[in-house]
């Protein structure tokens, strides 16, 4: 067998056409390229047991082979990449060198008119014995024929036991030349979980193209998730179905333009280097329409300017499969935006496990480390994955470790990023951190999005109520949080906020307590969204319209829906852009957007949680409350936190959920004696609250002294014929009949209602539960 050594930076496109002539020549079963014959399974292992099973090994050596070094920031930058032992071109040839007793032999193939590097240079990389193997060259053409012929004899001097096929074609006739240039390679192995999408875009086109045309297809997504790597690998995996495979960059309408004049170079072996961009880009067309069938990636397409600029191509690209990647979701008709989804959590933890095989220090944990790390943390993000990987492969940590670092907010390890061992991002030696990803999108946004994006940071990465969106005040907030960034409108400081600290982690976060129902009440200075704010400013605004807010976020990606999101919501955020979103805000912008948020989601709030038709709006809203209220809380928030936790709490309770209740209802009590003071009627509230649920779990010696501690609270505060007083008594006299004292519970619950019917009226429906209760007493006793 033969084996191709090989870099893709430097030689991939005259690999691909000898590989085809070998193919011819001596059969697909006698040729090795990893591009085509590395199964699933660990690739260094195919590789180097690949390596030792074929007798010949075609080093191709082109004008870069010597020249590739680490990139800036590596530890080894500016030195060559050949003077790694781990790099792979490297450790084939050294592995092929040492079989040489055994008959094994290592070809330097030269590529268009280049010589060996000097022994000297070779030696210093560890590869002082390839100065010894007799090198062929091979030159594109019009002197390839001649060059892969007389290479063809050598092999089969080289190897005897290797023979022609038979009957064979003279090398006068070549095989059909099926172009290829692909900026990227496979995977291999790592490519995880996105089998399903190759196999419905195939079908996808074959659809088409039975109905007798060409399709145009989007892959749209937020940046990081792996778009350009589905197109490359659908490329490699269906090569054969087209006349040629072909990859340009659109980042921009000139690196269009210049991409498609560059491909001209790749299909005419014979152009002329004088030849202008203008000649060279109606040439490359000229090419498409002769040569039906094509495979063309455009790539990168993430502004609405590349958008436009290709969109005004399709016409010219009429005769292929144009597969675009693009952050960008909305095209026109002729073209099919599919959307990419983040990787589900087993195959993302597989990703995590094979890319840091034998690279890591291993634990016993490291298969539920690796689920927590690419669910919890990283959400599936295929970009944060590999960076992920990349890193503790570096350091050689755990996953726990990595864990450690990433909830400590080390933005370090956000923003590093190693071209060497990162892949996604290869339209530059360096790839791109998640941040870095980020950011350029970000950028793209008008501020009323970036504004809104950043308020929507601070709830949690779930699909978002639709009309929490809707409500007024969220176009107040959004309203106000520009004014105040513009400095238009002056900044508002109705929520007093402490140093902003980073939040508790949802595994150690508090949750929070209920708010008013039966005998229960919400902390009565919370029940409207912020006490005294200043008015806004006179200086007049451009109103904001939520809704065309929205449409940038929904365009790039940055709010979008998965499978299984409910109908009407209105998407979701995802959790990474979350994160580096409230990162990367100075202190004084995290507070105003936080706040803003609050406030927003107060007023949306409805109190009586006790009640099942406030349900459907609090169930959608759930997680976002338990988010907020955790970075609230962690941030010195006291109002309308414990108003928050109140409502939470009860929802929960009145759900059954007592042990998630419990711990919210304790840290609203908590917070309002931290910041009221033991004697405020808000610990009041929370001491009924939490006394409530103590009661329904029928731990009723827990549940009196604070009942009455509540009494005593409210007595002081409001005097002793005040509704809350009242209140305060059927809650300890209900209690107190559960526990069979009927005689210490009646004279509380007359005394209720003597106060209900001086304050409401005898007609009033307090009255009526007051009335109630003492009838349900008078009936125990048999009266």
């Amino acid at each position: 067998m033969i084996f191709i050594n090989y870099r893709i930076k430097d030689s991939i496109d005259l690999v691909s056409l000898l590989h085809e002539y070998l193919v011819r020549d001596f059969g697909v079963e006698n040729v090795f390229w990893d591009k085509h014959d590395l199964e699933a399974g660990r690739w260094s292992t195919q590789l180097e047991e690949a390596v030792k099973r074929c007798p010949v090994m075609l080093s191709i050596i082109g004008e870069k082979w010597d020249e590739v070094t680490f990139p800036k920031g590596h530890p080894k930058a500016g030195f060559p990449r050949l003077s790694d032992p781990e790099d792979w071109v490297r450790k084939e040839i050294t592995v092929a060198l040492s079989l040489h007793d055994s008959g094994h032999r290592v070809i330097p193939v030269l590529l268009q008119g280049r010589f060996l590097p000097s022994p000297e240079w070779l030696t210093n990389v560890g590869l002082g014995d390839l100065w010894d193997c007799q090198p062929r060259p091979l030159c594109s053409a019009p002197n390839h024929k001649a060059d892969y012929e007389k290479l063809r004899d050598y092999i089969l001097t080289a190897c005897p036991t290797l023979q022609l096929k038979s009957p064979h074609r003279p090398s006068d006739a070549p095989p059909p030349h099926r172009p290829c240039h692909l900026t990227y390679s496979t995977l291999g192995e790592l490519f995880i979980g996105r089998e399903e999408f190759l196999k419905q875009l195939r079908l996808k086109f074959e659809a088409a193209h039975a109905a007798g045309r060409w399709p145009n297809h989007a892959v749209c997504g937020v940046g990081g998730l792996g778009k350009t790597q589905v197109a490359v690998e659908y490329a490699l995996q269906y090569r054969d179905k087209y006349t040629a495979v072909l990859m340009v960059n659109a980042d921009t309408p000139e690196s269009l333009r210049s991409g498609i004049a560059g491909l001209a170079g790749v299909l005419y072996s014979d152009l002329d280097p004088a030849t202008t961009d203008d000649i060279k880009e109606q040439k490359t067309l000229d090419w498409l329409q002769k040569h039906p069938g094509w495979l063309l990636i455009v790539d990168n397409a993430d502004t609405e300017a590349a958008r436009d600029a290709v969109t005004a191509r399709l016409s010219q690209w009429a005769t292929g499969h144009v597969l675009i990647t693009a952050r960008l979701n909305q095209w026109p008709h002729t073209v099919e935006a599919l959307d990419l989804h983040v990787l589900g959590v087993d195959d993302a933890a597989r990703f995590l496990l094979k890319a840091t095989e034998g690279r890591r220090k291993v634990t016993p944990e490291d298969a539920d480390q690796a689920k927590q790390l690419a669910g919890d943390d990283l959400d599936g993000l295929c970009l944060a994955l590999e960076q992920a990987a990349a890193y503790i492969a570096e350091r050689r940590i755990s996953f726990a470790e990595y864990r450690q670092r990433w909830a400590g907010n080390l933005r370090e390890v956000r923003t590093w990023a190693d071209g060497v061992l990162m892949q996604y991002h290869p339209e530059s030696e360096v790839s791109l951190s998640v941040a870095t990803t980020w950011l350029t999108t970000f950028q793209q946004l008008p501020p009323a999005s970036q504004r809104l994006l950043e308020m929507l940071s601070w709830l949690a990465p779930d699909p978002l109520p639709q009309r929490l969106i809707d409500h007024p005040e969220m176009q107040q907030q959004l309203q106000l949080v520009l004014g105040e960034r513009s400095g238009v409108s002056p900044p508002r400081e109705p929520l007093e906020l402490g140093g902003l600290t980073p939040p508790r982690s949802p595994a150690s976060s508090s949750p929070l307590p209920p708010g008013e129902g039966p005998g229960v009440r919400v902390p009565e200075t919370a029940t409207t969204a912020t006490p005294a704010e200043p008015a806004a400013s006179a200086v007049p605004l451009t109103e904001v319209d939520i809704e065309t807010a929205l449409i940038p976020l929904r365009r790039y990606s940055l709010l979008a829906h998965r499978p299984g999101d409910p109908e009407d919501s209105a998407g979701r955020v995802h959790r990474v852009m979350q994160l580096i979103t409230r990162e990367r805000l100075p202190p004084d912008q995290q507070r105003a957007t936080l706040r803003a948020m609050l406030r927003a989601v107060n007023e949306y709030t409805p109190t009586e949680s006790y009640d099942v038709q406030t349900w459907p709006v609090l169930e959608p809203l759930r997680p976002h409350l338990l988010a907020i209220i955790d970075f609230a809380d962690g941030s010195g928030i006291a109002e309308p936190t414990t108003r928050l936790l109140s409502v939470m709490g009860e929802l929960l309770g009145a759900k059954a959920q007592y042990k998630e209740a419990e711990p919210l209802m304790r840290r609203a009590l908590a917070i309002d004696e931290q910041s009221f003071g033991t004697d405020h009627p808000n610990v009041a509230t929370a001491l009924n609250n939490l006394a409530t649920l103590l009661q329904d779990t029928n731990r009723l010696g827990e549940a009196e002294p604070l009942m009455r501690r509540a009494l005593a609270i409210d007595e002081q505060t409001f005097g002793t014929d005040h509704p809350d007083v009242a209140r305060d008594l059927n809650n300890l006299a209900s209690l107190l009949q559960a526990t069979n004292r009927l005689v210490d519970a009646e004279p509380l619950m007359r005394r209720a209602l003597a106060i209900d019917e001086q304050s409401f009226g005898t007609d009033h429906p307090r009255v009526a539960t007051d009335l109630n209760n003492l009838a349900s007493l008078l009936q125990a006793t048999n009266r």
